[in-house]
């Protein structure tokens, strides 16, 4: 009979089952103990000892026809169910409670909704289940199961489904039926009881056939005559549609206690209903509903987090996308801001929302003041990682969901990625290490120092969330075709998954900086300079670089933006040029294949199919390799990395292994630094032209200006001339003379030492003199009455 029963309602009637066993304690008897059930398929087999067995409600079992339970579990008993549903389809129960369950299909899903005892608040009267909230399946169980009361569930009725187009209306007038019966039935139902539960009925949105329905089943129930209900009825539509006064929930309120009445109206769709998901839209609460829908929505499954000043949503692309100069490939994980129309979905999912007794949709005054808000209660939100990494202190963060010490999204399965030894040895490390530098054969590198940049690379990416700064990683080489590219999208690989966005120089330093904002703000993690054929610089890359928040205005508006610079920065390019600032936050990787066209190289393998299959073990390989080392102790680096304290850990860790430290190769692009060039030239023409005089900008260009117009009986131009242009060449782009612009090029180099010298300034009287000093700093005398008089007296200042 059971298997018969189940195969019917599986095969036949198209109900999804769940199955799970009972187990030891009975309080696991009623549902799966797997939260992840409602996504789960359960097959049914013929093995069924020791298991229990349950329907997955608020699915589609037929075209149009979407499973619904009614659970009649506290109801009074005194009053007939078949007059507001139908109780001869599917009905089953257990011993003590036989017709507890009845079964019934809707034209869409309903929502699961209990409707508790007015005065008993922990006591349900009747249930109707179908989704949850949060648009996931209820279940309930079905016969043969074995209930916590050790009662067998079995069937009263094994009729059809019946189908009912307006299921929660005919529930709702039910509980209110029954609650009317058990708090007035004791007095009877004669007239004036009649005339105040027909107020109450259509005072509280009920129709004139649902309050008839409602008083003829009360009048049956207590045995009394409503011969006249119909009248009464009319009568008091008729007077609430006039505006005159009518008996109703005033007059019931008399005979019960006034806590019920509040609550019967509730359920009928009057005033605020009794659970806490519906909203009335009612004028002089905004604060007060904005509040509830916020906290709801924290309740709710909803990633929903505070990043920037934004409220923001991760997500994660279904296509390729390549827009304003920024190329992310499917499957890309990026932070997409709350605008007001998903706000508005959201808010309508977590909430019902009601006016004059109706359904609505959220009005948009409350999504926009909740965007508005600066003291949201969502999470703050650093990034979204897809990976296992180490915490600041070495410890392991690999549990998937949202850790408030880091305030990082972990963003990957539980059991995706293999545990991360506890305590690995010196030799654990090598061996993960090798792992990671096995991707990398192949490579040409020039030298030591560039594969461990690589290295750094990969072990860099993993932990990039945690790390205060990190220097820019440049893979350069002299042709195109050597793997400069492939490099950066192989840590990004194994990182994330996925290639990391490609961003293309704009032309100007403000396209730049847009571009660069638009990565920051979408979260991306990692991020590639691609084909870089201009200066890789910019105040606000620098500012990335070594700081832990950045902000800039978006153009053509005036809001600015406050980002945490949580993304490795790489760049690639064809014998990149890193000046200026740039120099000392980056460390290069130099790729030489040596010959004429590395494209036409053949390889056996491919590192990013490799990377992409080992992905889960390359990554716990990084992880052991920094683990080990953390637990072992630092070793002694022979340079610092001024802002990049926290990249100590990375370098550290390859030297330890006995690999180069990337480090090393910042001498390279020191040397290859145009910046630095220029200014020596500047240096040298000063020299010769000024020696160690202090002078006033404008001074320059009054002394070269006098000889302009002289220059054709001079054989060879004076040095103020020559200085004069180079100063026009660095620090005004050779267009013109302009003492401010000079003037800001020289504070740019301001005790900049270089070959043993440096600029130097001073405040006079007309504004600052210049002058070309040795690298060691100026000492200055007080008593010197240019200085003095320049120096604020700081007392006074604060004072004023």
């Amino acid at each position: 009979m059971a298997v018969d029963l189940l195969r019917d309602l599986v095969e036949r009637r198209g109900v999804s089952l769940v199955i799970w066993p009972r187990g030891a304690d009975r309080k696991d008897w009623k549902g799966p103990r797997d939260t992840a059930w409602t996504s789960k398929d359960y097959p049914l087999t013929d093995n069924r000892e020791g298991m229990n067995f349950g329907a997955k409600l608020g699915t589609e079992v037929q075209p149009g026809r979407y499973l619904a339970d009614v659970d009649f579990d506290n109801v009074t008993g005194g009053i007939r169910a078949d007059r507001f549903l139908p109780a001869n389809g599917f009905v089953f129960g257990r011993a003590s409670k036989p017709m507890a369950h009845v079964f019934y299909t809707t034209p869409t899903p309903v929502v699961l909704r209990q409707y508790k005892d007015p005065i008993k608040r922990t006591e349900v009267v009747v249930e109707l289940r179908g989704l949850t909230k949060k648009g996931t399946p209820c279940q309930t169980m079905i016969p043969p199961s074995l209930h916590p009361s050790n009662e067998t569930l079995c069937v009263v009725s094994e009729g059809e489904f019946e189908h009912v187009d307006n299921l929660e209306r005919r529930v709702a007038l039910f509980a209110v039926t029954d609650r009317l019966y058990k708090y007035l039935g004791h007095r009877g139902f004669g007239h004036d009881a009649r005339m105040a539960v027909a107020g109450l009925l259509l005072q509280s949105g009920a129709t004139n056939e649902e309050a008839l329905d409602v008083c003829q089943t009360l009048a049956e129930a207590t045995g009394n005559d409503a011969k006249d209900a119909a009248v009464v009825i009319e009568t008091t539509a008729k007077a609430i549609a006039a505006g005159e006064p009518v008996k109703g929930q005033t007059a019931l309120a008399e005979m019960i206690d006034p806590k019920v009445v509040k609550r019967l109206s509730e359920w009928l769709g009057a005033g605020e209903t009794d659970d806490e998901n519906t909203i009335v839209v009612a004028g002089g609460k905004l604060t007060e509903i904005v509040d509830r829908v916020e906290a709801k929505l924290l309740e709710s499954d909803q990633p929903i987090y505070q990043r920037g000043g934004k409220l923001v949503m991760p997500v994660r692309q279904e296509l390729e996308q390549d827009h304003g100069g920024v190329k992310r490939e499917r499957g890309s994980l990026v932070l997409s801001q709350l605008r007001e129309a998903r706000l508005t979905e959201l808010m309508g999912g977590v909430m019902r929302w009601k006016s004059n007794h109706k359904p609505i949709d959220p009005p948009s005054i409350y999504p926009r003041t909740l965007l508005a808000r600066d003291d949201w209660k969502f999470p703050s939100l650093r990034a979204v990682v897809t990976a296992p990494l180490l915490r600041r202190d070495g410890s392991v963060l690999d549990t998937p969901g949202y850790d408030a010490q880091t305030r990082l999204l972990l963003d990957f399965d539980l059991n995706a990625f293999p545990r991360v030894p506890t305590a690995p040895t010196k030799d654990d490390a090598a061996a993960a290490l090798d792992r990671l530098n096995c991707l990398l054969r192949g490579f040409p590198f020039d030298g030591d120092s560039a594969r461990s940049v690589a290295l750094a690379a990969m072990l860099t990416a993993l932990v990039r969330p945690v790390m205060r700064t990190a220097p820019l990683f440049a893979f350069d080489a002299p042709t195109a075709g050597t793997g400069k590219s492939m490099l950066v999208e192989l840590a990004g690989l194994i990182a994330t998954g996925v290639k990391p966005p490609a961003l293309s120089q704009g032309k100007t330093p403000e396209e730049n900086e847009k571009r660069l904002v638009a990565v920051l703000r979408a979260g991306d993690p990692i991020i590639h300079l691609d084909n870089c054929e201009r200066p890789v610089e910019g105040d606000f890359l620098c500012s990335m670089l070594t700081q832990e928040v950045v902000q800039s205005r978006i153009l053509g508006l005036s809001e600015v933006v406050v980002l945490p610079a949580t993304a490795l920065v790489m760049a690639s390019g064809n014998n990149l040029t890193l000046p200026g600032d740039v120099t000392r936050r980056a460390v290069i990787c130099r790729l030489d294949a040596k010959v004429e066209r590395p494209a036409d190289r053949e390889f056996d393998f491919d590192c990013h199919a490799e990377a992409l299959v080992q992905r889960p073990e390359l990554v716990v390989a990084g992880l052991t390799v920094l683990r080990a080392y953390t637990l072992a102790g630092p070793v002694k680096l022979k340079k610092p990395m001024g802002s990049f304290a926290d990249f100590a850990l990375i370098r550290g860790a390859l030297v330890w292994l006995g690999h180069a430290d990337p480090a090393e190769t910042q001498e390279a692009i020191f040397d290859a630094d145009p910046r630095r060039d220029e200014l020596q030239d500047v240096m040298a023409l000063w020299a010769a032209a000024l020696g160690d005089a202090s002078i006033e900008v404008a001074e320059i260009d009054k002394a070269a200006s006098a000889f302009a117009t002289s220059y054709a009986q001079i054989k060879a131009r004076p040095a103020i001339v020559e200085l004069h242009d180079k100063l026009i060449e660095a620090g005004c782009q050779g267009r013109g003379w302009s003492g401010r612009s000079v003037g800001w090029w020289l504070r740019r180099h301001k005790d900049r030492v270089s070959n043993g010298r440096a600029f130097r300034c001073e405040p006079s009287r007309n504004g600052q003199k210049w002058t070309l000093s040795n690298g060691e700093p100026r000492q200055k005398d007080l008593s010197d009455s240019d200085w003095t008089d320049e120096v604020p007296d700081l007392v006074t200042e604060e004072g004023r």
